[in-house]
């Protein structure tokens, strides 16, 4: 399953559905406030991504085709790539670091139009799961999976469903 912000709804996560068609498993928008964190660290940003993978070529060509990336270092282990302001590398598996199943993680890219690039990946024979859909957090999107499983969402901002954006607004005021 792919899940989308880590949100909370009702005791249960909102998860898109990897069946043809998509979809959401749940409608419920009410959200559950999360522990405040108590750790004193300040990360100022996220200085690194990657994928390790098995399928080092193929991963590449699929993020540089398909997504739009370009590679800005290459070598025979590691693939470092971007598009705009999105940066994230690709490496080869070792027995040191070895793939694994890509069902635990996700990776949300902005586009303008959600509805634009599903057709165009349509057009191009990327397998898509579903058709775009408005989600009630604020983003209408789809799913498409790299070589290694990994659900890769794409989508563009819409606004936030009226009961989902009080919820959220309470939540942001409780924690503040």
């Amino acid at each position: 399953m792919l899940l989308h912000n880590s949100v909370q709804h009702g005791g249960s996560q909102l998860a898109q559905s990897g069946a043809a068609g998509g979809g959401l498993i749940s409608t419920d928008t009410t959200l559950s406030v999360a522990p405040l964190h108590t750790a004193n660290m300040q990360i100022q940003q996220l200085q690194d991504l990657g994928i390790v993978t098995a399928q080092l070529t193929e991963s590449q060509n699929f993020y540089t085709t398909r997504l739009g990336f370009q590679p800005v270092f290459v070598s025979d282990w590691y693939v470092h790539l971007k598009n705009g302001p999105v940066e994230f590398g690709l490496m080869a598996a070792t027995p040191e670091s070895p793939a694994a199943p890509a069902t635990a993680v996700w990776l949300s890219l902005g586009v303008a139009n959600a509805d634009a690039e599903h057709a165009r990946l349509t057009a191009a024979g990327v397998p898509v799961e579903g058709e775009p859909q408005d989600h009630p957090w604020g983003v209408r999107s789809f799913v498409v999976r790299d070589p290694n499983g990994l659900g890769v969402s794409i989508g563009h901002t819409i606004p936030m469903n009226d009961e989902f954006m009080r919820a959220h607004n309470k939540l942001t005021h409780a924690s503040s």
